[in-house]
């Protein structure tokens, strides 16, 4: 049944044919199905699929679905995980900073509104606190799974399109820490070797100290 909800949600966000405020009246009738009985609509690997590798427009990327996946009740832990990468690309493209948009951020993050303000009000921290947390998820599962593989590839991929240099010093000071611990975990593993990639791509526009 969430599936069905979700899927007409996703119709409705992308129609030219329906009203904005018709639009915000099945927001809300959806929010009310949703959020009284969670636990009787949980979310599938079908939704978190379609979150992570059809979020070019529409429902699958705006912070109303990011909420939902955010306080939504899982079966699988896997899908638990990747709804969360798909909460990050959420993050990482909205343009709208209202309160459903702080209300997500600080959920996910784990921070107070105080500090998403603070990000916010220094270039692109925002964007690089989502970064680190969203990697330290993924390092914590570690998985065989090549669909598992693939998904978290996407994810960094998609959240890491930003200016490091234009963030708090401090959270430069982080990516440097967590960047020196993958690559200290890719020489004992290839399992980590791929995040690199995508690490390094934005490494060189700040100076790390490479462990030893």
């Amino acid at each position: 049944m969430s599936k069905s909800l979700i899927g007409l949600m996703q119709r409705t966000w992308t129609s030219n044919l329906v009203d904005e405020s018709v639009k915000q009246r099945r927001m809300v009738i959806f929010e009310v199905a949703m959020g009284q009985k969670p636990e009787c609509l949980p979310i599938s690997n079908d939704i978190v699929d379609l979150a992570l590798w059809r979020d070019q427009d529409g429902f699958f990327r705006s912070v109303e679905l990011g909420l939902l996946l955010n306080g939504a009740t899982y079966n699988d832990p896997f899908v638990a995980d990747c709804s969360k990468w798909a909460i990050s690309k959420i993050i990482a493209r909205s343009k709208d900073r209202d309160d459903r948009w702080f209300k997500l951020v600080t959920k996910q993050l784990g921070v107070s509104k105080s500090e998403v303000e603070n990000y916010l009000a220094h270039g692109d921290s925002i964007f690089l606190a989502n970064l680190l947390h969203i990697t330290r998820d993924i390092l914590r599962f570690r998985s065989e799974d090549g669909y598992h593989n693939r998904a978290a590839n996407e994810t960094l991929s998609s959240v890491s399109k930003f200016d490091i240099q234009n963030a708090l010093p401090g959270l430069q000071h982080d990516f440097c820490d967590l960047r020196n611990q993958i690559v200290r975990e890719a020489r004992n593993s290839e399992a980590q070797t791929w995040m690199l990639t995508h690490i390094f791509m934005i490494y060189p526009r700040i100076l790390c100290a490479t462990p030893k």
